[in-house]
């Protein structure tokens, strides 16, 4: 058993995380979650995480408060800092890139929480703070959202996910802005614990004529990007990846991001992470099949109307 922290430490550490309101209701001044708060849910931090978190505190006072002043003035920052607290965690961490140090984290986290939200209508905005918004449902009645991420929010504050008709999550794929033009997509994950993998992307590759869960979702992510203006589409490298340190990532990460990438004509840049197209290349009709080119049309109107339906969001 390790032996206890000396008083004057713990009587330090005590009072620097003190439970406080995530936001002051006499000024109405937006402020800091303390440990209990962030980790909420999670675990109760015992002393070395209180420990941990006060440190990281100390590290990153700038940078804190850069984001709460903006969500001083930014409606959709300040309800996150409210009610989704953890997702300002990374910022102290670890943050879609775990090469990024704390001015690039800074960064992304403006930019995810004032770049996406300010390219939807104004309407959307509690709508995605809150349980998403549906970009298309196919026929088992399964649906495409744009949402914050039910994944990690160390692997992007945003996600495009398919969720089953009953709610679950099927298949996701975890993305932030990096900076007001730049998207790196930091996670694709598949179905959550407890559900039939396999047989969830043959039904969905059944109703989407053909297309897998993660090329559906990442042309939904492309066709976005392009909305929303993106200059530069990236993919995570495995050996950047928030979980992908050299003693971990044979166990932690189970989806081939290299070779997804190269599906997705990525070219790896000099940097280590993947350079992806802004569009989906599409086959054409007179290239297919004769017996396979009624299954192309449909997943060709499908993917239409993904994109009309994303548009809309705009509009």
């Amino acid at each position: 058993m390790p032996p206890p922290l000396p008083t004057c430490l713990m009587s330090t550490i005590r009072a620097a995380i003190q439970p406080q309101p995530a936001a002051n209701l006499l000024s109405n001044e937006p402020r800091w979650p303390d440990a209990d708060t962030m980790f909420e849910g999670a675990w109760h931090p015992d002393w070395r995480r209180r420990a941990k978190y006060l440190a990281r505190l100390a590290l990153t006072v700038s940078a804190r408060h850069r984001v709460l002043t903006l969500c001083a003035s930014n409606d959709l920052a300040r309800t996150l800092l409210e009610s989704h607290p953890r997702a300002f965690y990374p910022l102290m961490s670890h943050l879609l890139d775990r090469r990024f140090g704390l001015k690039e984290r800074l960064a992304a986290t403006l930019a995810s929480m004032t770049g996406t939200p300010q390219l939807l209508l104004a309407r959307h905005a509690g709508l995605l703070s809150q349980s998403g918004i549906t970009l298309l449902e196919l026929d088992d009645g399964s649906r495409v959202e744009l949402s914050l991420s039910g994944v990690s929010f160390h692997e992007g504050l945003w996600q495009i996910g398919l969720r089953s008709a009953s709610g679950e999550r099927l298949y996701s794929i975890g993305f932030g802005l990096t900076s007001a033009r730049e998207v790196l997509v930091a996670n694709v994950q598949g179905a959550s614990r407890g559900l039939d993998g396999l047989a969830i992307s043959r039904q969905i590759t059944q109703v989407a004529h053909g297309m897998r869960p993660p090329y559906l979702l990442m042309h939904a992510m492309k066709s976005l990007a392009r909305s929303w203006q993106v200059e530069s589409l990236m993919g995570i490298d495995p050996h950047h990846h928030v979980k992908g340190r050299w003693n971990l990532r044979d166990s932690r990460l189970q989806f081939d991001y290299r070779s997804f990438w190269l599906d997705q004509g990525g070219v790896r840049e000099p940097g280590g992470n993947w350079s992806l197209p802004l569009a989906t290349t599409q086959r054409q009709l007179e290239d297919v099949p004769a017996k396979r080119r009624a299954m192309y049309r449909r997943r060709y109107t499908l993917l239409q109307g993904l994109d009309e339906a994303i548009l809309r969001l705009q509009s």
